[in-house]
């Protein structure tokens, strides 16, 4: 039995990666634009498909040195490969090129000194903190607790394996969704789905509901991941233009990486007690809904500036 199931993952492996080519090779075929943002996509998720299961290979305690070997090797190939293959543009050739327009373009046009001086400036970078410490905290610790949970680990790699393709999908989905609903709605979107997959990995167990809640989880906190990726680059276009746009970026960037740094470790201690990570989930429930009721209510005063500086515009 054991052997079969062995057999089955291994040909399942195997149609993965086979689709996951031909999916590549159709990209190149048929996509006139946007090939970077198809294939990072693609290959995005076929990586994950082959690296997922071996970290969680059932009966293998030490399936992530797999892993790390996989991926190390994988790294190898492909620095040979742009060491190889690329070139950098001759100098004659580079002069020549049009100037690329500045990213993050914006009616705000607000420059580093003044934005350091408003008090929205720390309301976002508080909300960024939370927000990378909750959702990171979380990601380190849901293979963990969906395991301790009773569920056996070939469900969980699926589990994630599904949360990787669902992500993705969602890195790219949420810049169109800032495109056609702005950021309000975009960030009302990622955040209440991170307070669904909260709530959902508090309460997985091996019964049917919970396996569903846990694959419920997979799906919703993909986007939500977003919040802590593409969402910071919006945030800061949205806030401040782009006068200063690199700079701020790093700021927020470095802030959400704190956040990264006080939320990993804290979760993992409440794994050590498992009466506390039922509760613990809870709490950060609760801190993602304050941080989108901050983040709406600052963005409400924002769109509010933004009308009233277009008007002066206007009639000047």
């Amino acid at each position: 039995m054991e052997t079969q199931q062995k057999t089955r993952r291994l040909e399942y492996k195997w149609v993965i990666i086979a689709a996951g080519f031909l999916m590549v090779f159709t990209c190149l075929g048929f996509c006139s634009s946007n090939k970077g943002l198809y294939l990072s996509a693609i290959t995005e998720a076929l990586a994950t498909q082959i690296v997922t299961p071996l970290i969680y290979e059932a009966g293998n305690p030490f399936g992530y040195r797999n892993a790390y070997q996989l991926v190390a090797l994988i790294l190898l190939i492909v620095g040979a490969l742009v060491m190889i293959l690329f070139r950098d543009a001759p100098k004659e050739i580079a002069a020549n090129l049009p100037k690329k327009k500045a990213k993050g373009q914006s009616i705000r046009s607000i420059t580093f000194r003044e934005a350091i001086r408003k008090p929205y400036f720390y309301v976002a970078a508080i909300c960024i903190f939370f927000t990378g410490s909750a959702l990171q905290g979380v990601s380190g610790i849901s293979a963990a607790h969906m395991t301790d949970s009773g569920l056996d680990a070939g469900y969980v790699a699926t589990v994630l394996s599904v949360h990787s393709l669902a992500l993705a999908g969602s890195k790219f989905l949420t810049g169109l969704a800032y495109d056609k609903i702005g950021l309000k709605k975009t960030m009302l979107i990622c955040n209440g789905t991170a307070v669904a997959a909260f709530l959902m990995l508090s309460f997985v167990s091996p019964e049917g509901p919970g396996k569903i809640l846990a694959m419920g989880y997979g799906v919703f906190s993909s986007f939500a991941l977003p919040l802590e990726t593409v969402m910071i680059p919006l945030i800061v276009t949205e806030l401040f233009g782009s006068v200063s746009f690199a700079k701020l970026l790093g700021i927020y960037v470095s802030v959400n990486t704190a956040g990264f740094a006080i939320g990993t470790p804290l979760p993992i201690w409440c794994l050590i007690f498992a009466a506390l990570i039922s509760p613990f989930l809870l709490a950060l429930t609760a801190v993602m809904l304050v941080v989108c009721a901050v983040f709406q209510t600052l963005l409400v005063k924002i769109e509010r500036e933004n009308k009233a500086l277009a008007a002066q515009r206007e009639n000047a």
